[in-house]
């Protein structure tokens, strides 16, 4: 398409050079319009910008354009007003491009008058035009929203990162050394009334008297809250059953869940048991543990291929 220019009809090669002359000779800052010319709707002016066209409809018709400003809360608070607006009106507001941010900090959308631009039947076989005719203008209509979002009080992932930073809030994570972390977090639970930890003992500690046969590298620490205390409590005497899961962490230590039946016959977690051994002297300590709350008799005991498991139970309940 030939590049003119609709002030002195002169035809350039490229869009630059006419927005340029444009720019230069005919004192036009905004970006001058080459793919469709700017056109008036009611006399077929033709202009080299939209602020041109705003001043032509101004001094031609004697039509003043009138701005207003409005301030929402919220982008759904406009859409509302917006919607309201069309109604009133009968006339949409649609985009044509899609929004463009500002350094993260403001976003700014256009929307145009769904009557704005020409009315152009598409493909070979054209479709006869409706009897009403086209909503178009066959020109450019002045009206226009423009729509700025300010990013600026909305947190975002950034922000919450340098707060971390700021306020040396961890996930957790208390202590660099993941064995005095590890201790630390237990050790501000077990204060509470609510505390669902049961047993601990930390790495690199040795209590020979309250632990009897763990070493001083022995991690065991059982976790049971008062849900599943209570749901222990009230299937105690039906069917119970432990499950391991091999490999948690890059320790080495295993999973231990001490599960019960419930009313559906389905297993429901009532105690955690994670420790580097799964030998019965640990399994049984674990199991005096979690006697000094609930009294346990089950009829069903589902053992799997833990041997360990057995022996542990017999150790601490004097029955299998």
């Amino acid at each position: 398409m030939d590049n003119f220019c609709f002030v002195c009809d002169k035809s350039f090669s490229t869009a630059p050079n006419l927005r340029r002359r444009a720019r230069l000779t005919h004192n036009v800052e905004n970006k001058v319009s080459t793919c469709r010319q700017i056109k008036c709707n009611v006399r077929s002016a033709e202009l080299v910008s939209m602020k041109a066209l705003m001043d032509h409809v101004a001094s031609a018709h004697n039509i003043a354009i009138e701005k207003e400003t409005k301030k929402f809360d919220t982008y759904e608070a406009f859409k509302i007003w917006k919607e309201d607006v069309e109604k009133q009106t009968t006339a949409f507001d649609i985009k044509n491009t899609g929004s463009k941010s500002n350094n993260m900090k403001s976003k700014t959308t256009y929307f145009y008058c769904h009557r704005n631009g020409f009315c152009n039947a598409k493909g070979d076989k054209k479709r006869t035009i409706k009897i009403s005719g086209s909503n178009k203008v066959n020109g450019n209509h002045p009206s226009k929203m423009k729509v700025c979002e300010d990013n600026e009080s909305q947190v975002t992932r950034k922000d919450l990162l340098n707060l971390k930073v700021e306020h040396f809030i961890t996930d957790g994570i208390t202590d660099t050394n993941d064995v005095v972390s590890a201790g630390k977090l237990v050790e501000s639970s077990q204060g509470r009334e609510d505390s669902p930890v049961i047993l601990f003992k930390n790495q690199n500690v040795y209590y020979e008297d309250l632990y009897p046969g763990f070493k001083a590298e022995d991690f065991p620490l059982v976790i049971m809250n008062s849900s599943q205390r209570d749901i222990l409590n009230f299937y105690r005497n039906d069917t119970l059953s432990l499950d391991f899961t091999h490999g948690m962490n890059a320790y080495g230590f295993d999973l231990a869940t001490v599960l019960v039946l419930d009313d559906k016959r389905e297993g429901f977690p009532v105690a955690f048991i994670l420790t580097n051994r799964q030998d019965s002297k640990a399994l049984s300590i674990a199991f005096v543990a979690m006697m000094e709350y609930v009294s346990i008799s089950p009829k069903v005991l589902i053992m799997g291929d833990a041997e360990s498991f057995s022996i542990a139970w017999r150790t601490a309940f004097g029955v299998f």
